[in-house]
């Protein structure tokens, strides 16, 4: 059947509607990612470098009170038993002093095998440890790795004994980070993953791109790390800078031009994805 001028006429405006939708579709799309991308515009203040190598993993030990007989602290493995005598323990490796008031510090004499303490504060048989190193405040030891870096993480810590406590129950040390300048901000009510961020007034030491934008790793209550992506935040795959880079200079939560939106979604974000989020915090 041959077309007639109005079928065809009809076939002409079908396709203007459908072309006219899309591109309402388009523009309500993008418009939406604008929105999105662009956030609440919060700033927040970042003063500063705190490592270039990264962070070593730590944990306090606080002595409450004297330990008690046979009472035990691990480390990595290594066990350090308390007794009231070193008679008897004298080539045990890890046999620590009980001094009253003071068995935080026989404890760090033996960690550090501090050469004065040998044969008095623990026995003449400890070696070295190999992965941490450890300093004292009064009765709380800081028990921290030798090494920077997210490897600290999975030394094991453990203690008997009721007068022995690690921070906050750790069975690990915490809080070592990877390579990678890391910044310290006014204290906020960070997520890891959160984002995205723009950067403004930046020194060019960084090597920080203002084009882009940058989404959290919070390192502790202090200290963020900054990664491409919110799936790169939480892998721990952030960014690395000149250790010597210094400034200070400011976050936005936010785009605050076109081409940080542009280079945000060149990167390969899924449209898919930027449509069914709410917020920029869906990202």
């Amino acid at each position: 059947m041959a077309e007639t001028p109005t079928s065809r006429l009809r076939h002409v405006r079908h396709s203007r509607l459908a072309r006219l939708s899309r591109m309402r579709r388009l523009k309500g799309f993008l418009t939406r990612m604008v929105t999105k991308f662009t956030g609440t515009g919060e700033q927040f203040a970042v003063s500063s470098v705190a490592k270039g190598l990264g962070l070593k993993a730590a944990r306090d030990l606080t002595v409450t009170t004297d330990p008690s007989e046979g009472d035990t602290v691990t480390i990595d493995g290594r066990v350090y038993t308390f007794w009231t005598s070193l008679t008897g323990h004298a080539a045990d490796d890890g046999a620590v002093l009980i001094d009253t008031g003071a068995s935080a510090d026989s404890l760090l004499a033996a960690l550090t095998l501090d050469p004065g303490g040998s044969g008095t504060l623990y026995s003449a048989g400890t070696t070295a440890h190999s992965t941490v190193d450890a300093t004292v405040t009064t009765n709380v030891i800081t028990i921290r790795a030798k090494a920077y870096g997210r490897v600290g993480n999975s030394i094991a810590i453990a203690k008997s004994g009721t007068n022995l406590a690690w921070q906050g129950g750790a069975e690990t040390l915490l809080g070592g980070e990877d390579p990678g300048v890391i910044f310290s901000v006014i204290p906020e009510t960070f997520v890891t993953g959160l984002g995205p961020f723009s950067l403004t007034g930046t020194d060019a030491s960084y090597g920080l791109d203002l084009d882009l934008l940058y989404y959290l790793r919070v390192v502790d209550a202090d200290n963020i790390m900054f990664a491409l992506s919110a799936a790169q935040a939480r892998d721990g795959d952030c960014l690395t800078y000149p250790a010597e880079a210094t400034g200070d200079f400011i976050i936005q939560l936010g785009a605050t031009t076109n081409v940080a939106i542009y280079e945000t979604m060149r990167r390969g974000i899924a449209a898919e994805r930027l449509g069914v989020a709410t917020d920029i915090d869906a990202l």
